[in-house]
Protein backbone atom coordinates (compact mmCIF):
# COMPACT_ATOMS: atom_id res chain seq x y z
CA UNK A 1 0.00 0.00 0.00
CA UNK A 2 1.56 3.71 -0.92
CA UNK A 3 3.17 5.14 2.25
CA UNK A 4 1.26 8.26 1.07
CA UNK A 5 -2.07 7.11 1.43
CA UNK A 6 -1.65 5.45 4.66
CA UNK A 7 -0.42 8.87 5.90
CA UNK A 8 -3.62 10.34 4.45
CA UNK A 9 -5.81 7.61 6.22
CA UNK A 10 -4.07 7.80 9.50
CA UNK A 11 -4.28 11.78 9.03
CA UNK A 12 -8.22 11.11 8.41
CA UNK A 13 -9.09 8.92 11.24
CA UNK A 14 -7.42 11.64 13.73
CA UNK A 15 -9.81 14.52 12.47
CA UNK A 16 -12.82 12.30 12.77
CA UNK A 17 -12.02 10.61 16.33
CA UNK A 18 -9.31 12.70 17.88
CA UNK A 19 -10.51 15.52 19.69
CA UNK A 20 -8.41 15.56 23.10
CA UNK A 21 -4.50 14.57 21.88
CA UNK A 22 -3.32 13.65 25.53
CA UNK A 23 -6.07 11.06 26.28
CA UNK A 24 -7.01 10.23 22.92
CA UNK A 25 -4.90 7.82 20.66
CA UNK A 26 -4.93 5.79 17.39
CA UNK A 27 -2.73 3.41 16.51
CA UNK A 28 -2.19 1.74 12.80
CA UNK A 29 -0.52 -0.80 11.40
CA UNK A 30 -0.96 -3.05 7.97
CA UNK A 31 -0.18 -6.59 8.51
CA UNK A 32 2.22 -8.84 6.15
CA UNK A 33 -0.94 -9.81 4.52
CA UNK A 34 -2.25 -6.21 3.94
CA UNK A 35 -4.78 -5.99 6.47
CA UNK A 36 -5.37 -3.10 8.44
CA UNK A 37 -5.17 -3.31 12.13
CA UNK A 38 -6.50 -0.39 14.06
CA UNK A 39 -6.86 0.37 17.75
CA UNK A 40 -9.09 3.44 18.46
CA UNK A 41 -9.47 4.97 21.85
CA UNK A 42 -11.67 7.93 21.18
CA UNK A 43 -15.04 9.29 24.03
CA UNK A 44 -16.78 9.41 20.59
CA UNK A 45 -17.71 5.98 21.43
CA UNK A 46 -18.98 7.00 24.32
CA UNK A 47 -22.97 6.34 23.65
CA UNK A 48 -22.36 3.24 21.33
CA UNK A 49 -22.01 -0.47 21.09
CA UNK A 50 -18.86 -2.69 20.37
CA UNK A 51 -21.35 -2.96 17.10
CA UNK A 52 -22.51 0.64 16.48
CA UNK A 53 -18.54 1.04 16.94
CA UNK A 54 -17.52 -0.96 14.28
CA UNK A 55 -19.69 -0.48 11.62
CA UNK A 56 -19.06 3.23 11.68
CA UNK A 57 -15.31 2.45 11.77
CA UNK A 58 -16.19 0.04 8.75
CA UNK A 59 -17.90 2.72 6.93
CA UNK A 60 -15.16 5.11 7.21
CA UNK A 61 -12.87 2.69 5.97
CA UNK A 62 -15.45 1.72 2.38
CA UNK A 63 -15.98 5.80 2.32
CA UNK A 64 -11.71 6.22 1.95
CA UNK A 65 -11.55 3.30 -0.25
CA UNK A 66 -14.22 5.02 -2.52
CA UNK A 67 -12.92 8.09 -2.21
CA UNK A 68 -9.03 7.11 -3.16
CA UNK A 69 -9.94 3.85 -5.54
CA UNK A 70 -8.54 1.20 -2.79
CA UNK A 71 -9.41 -1.73 -1.40
CA UNK A 72 -8.58 -1.82 2.55
CA UNK A 73 -9.12 -5.15 4.36
CA UNK A 74 -9.56 -4.67 7.42
CA UNK A 75 -7.92 -7.08 10.15
CA UNK A 76 -7.95 -6.00 14.43
CA UNK A 77 -10.28 -3.64 14.88
CA UNK A 78 -9.88 -2.77 18.86
CA UNK A 79 -12.48 0.52 19.80
CA UNK A 80 -12.55 1.93 23.22
CA UNK A 81 -13.30 4.64 24.77
CA UNK A 82 -10.77 6.40 27.63
CA UNK A 83 -12.16 5.13 30.85
CA UNK A 84 -12.41 1.45 28.64
CA UNK A 85 -8.59 1.73 27.24
CA UNK A 86 -7.60 3.13 31.53
CA UNK A 87 -9.47 0.55 32.50
CA UNK A 88 -7.36 -1.98 30.26
CA UNK A 89 -4.11 -0.45 30.95
CA UNK A 90 -3.83 0.44 27.29
CA UNK A 91 -1.37 3.36 26.05
CA UNK A 92 -0.01 4.51 22.90
CA UNK A 93 3.34 2.76 21.46
CA UNK A 94 5.97 5.18 22.30
CA UNK A 95 6.52 6.51 18.25
CA UNK A 96 6.15 9.56 16.85
CA UNK A 97 2.34 11.12 16.46
CA UNK A 98 2.84 10.54 12.34
CA UNK A 99 4.46 7.23 12.25
CA UNK A 100 2.61 4.42 10.79
CA UNK A 101 3.84 1.10 11.88
CA UNK A 102 4.06 -2.20 9.78
CA UNK A 103 4.89 -5.63 10.77
CA UNK A 104 8.58 -4.94 9.82
CA UNK A 105 9.04 -2.15 12.09
CA UNK A 106 9.49 -5.12 14.41
CA UNK A 107 11.73 -6.86 12.47
CA UNK A 108 13.84 -3.66 11.51
CA UNK A 109 13.58 -0.02 11.82
CA UNK A 110 14.66 0.41 8.08
CA UNK A 111 11.06 -0.99 7.43
CA UNK A 112 9.50 2.12 9.55
CA UNK A 113 8.43 5.14 8.07
CA UNK A 114 6.94 8.50 9.04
Amino acid sequence: MNKNWQRLLKKKLIKQYIDQENREWIDLNFSTSGNLNLTVVSDKFLELTREQRKKEILDFIDDQNQENVSNISTGFLSLYTIEEANSLDLSPLPTGQNTINTFGCSLSPTYCFS
